[in-house]
């Protein structure tokens, strides 16, 4: 005879055991839409030569989608390192009655050359979060960004070896994302910060997403995003990794054939994706007015671009 009693008890425990293994998972800082944790998975910071790709033509005017060549956060309360994991996150909340949990993200890009005297007019920082109320928060939120002012390497960065100071990572940021659900979300038009990427590209070392405090009252939040290691990204497609989108003007006589990009730095963490990498989509636009194209859904503050 069927013991309901006996059955019942079993499937009590086997979700106490799954409860359990999500909350490790939580803990170790794996999360649930990860494809595997900080010390698993391919070997994305491996050292080899390696060069990026472009795809796309153009000329007068071209719009760019330049995927990240480098991410990675930092946790308070966790040493390891996470260039090599799906998901980039931030927070601030707090743990127990004295303790708080921070993490930053960290993201860079490598500039394509651009002929001479070529025009940067409009610029978005795009992130891709999977998530609808991820923490149980609402997506509602502005997510200040700081200009990264000194290097660092994704593949062995950690909160102790951050190099900048935590008191600099107060307030809103040179600028903020406007956070989205399960979409694409982005900043303002940020093309005069850009503009100065491209042009001392030797002093650009990207940026630094981060929490501030809370106002009073108001609920301490962590929010995660895809990272250059989310199973959308692969040797020939740039996927759902975080983009710069640039809006050019280039000069007359020439055209996108002559935007060059250059070999990837050595401190990438796409060493997964083999020896040549999709970094630069280019898409035609026939004056200053046109609109993005439609299928790269580009998020400016809390808006889609018309």
């Amino acid at each position: 005879m069927f013991n309901f009693a006996n059955s019942s008890n079993a499937f009590g425990l086997f979700v106490v055991r799954l409860l359990a293994m999500v909350a490790l998972l939580s803990l170790s800082g794996c999360s649930l839409f990860c494809r595997y944790c900080p010390e698993e998975g391919p070997e994305c910071c491996e050292d080899f030569a390696q060069v990026g790709t472009v795809e796309g033509n153009g000329n007068n005017w071209v719009f760019l989608w330049i995927a990240a060549y480098k991410d990675t956060y930092v946790d308070s309360h966790d040493p390891r390192t996470f260039a090599c994991v799906d998901d980039l996150r931030v927070a601030f909340f707090p743990r127990g009655e004295l303790d708080i949990v921070l993490r930053r993200t960290y993201v860079d890009f490598v500039m394509p050359q651009l002929p001479a005297g070529s025009n940067i007019t409009e610029a978005y920082l795009n992130l891709y979060n999977p998530a609808s109320r991820g923490d149980g928060t609402s997506d509602n939120i502005l997510i200040p960004v700081r200009e990264a002012r000194a290097y660092w390497p994704a593949c062995t960065l950690t909160w102790a070896t951050q190099p900048e100071p935590n008191n600099v990572f107060v307030g809103n940021g040179n600028f903020q994302l406007r956070l989205r659900s399960q979409s694409w979300f982005g900043t303002e038009n940020i093309d005069s910060t850009v503009r100065r990427m491209f042009d001392n590209p030797n002093t650009n070392e990207g940026f630094i997403l981060y929490l501030p405090a809370p106002p009073q009252g108001e609920q301490s939040a962590q929010k995660a995003f895809w990272s250059n290691n989310h199973r959308s990204r692969t040797a020939t497609d740039v996927g759902l990794a975080p983009r710069l989108l640039v809006r050019v003007r280039l000069p007359s006589g020439t055209d996108a054939s002559e935007i060059v990009m250059p070999p990837l730095p050595a401190d990438n963490d796409l060493g997964a994706l083999g020896d040549a990498v999709r970094i630069l989509r280019i898409a035609y636009a026939a004056n200053s007015n046109s609109p993005w194209p439609p299928g790269w859904e580009v998020a400016r503050g809390s808006l889609p671009i018309p």
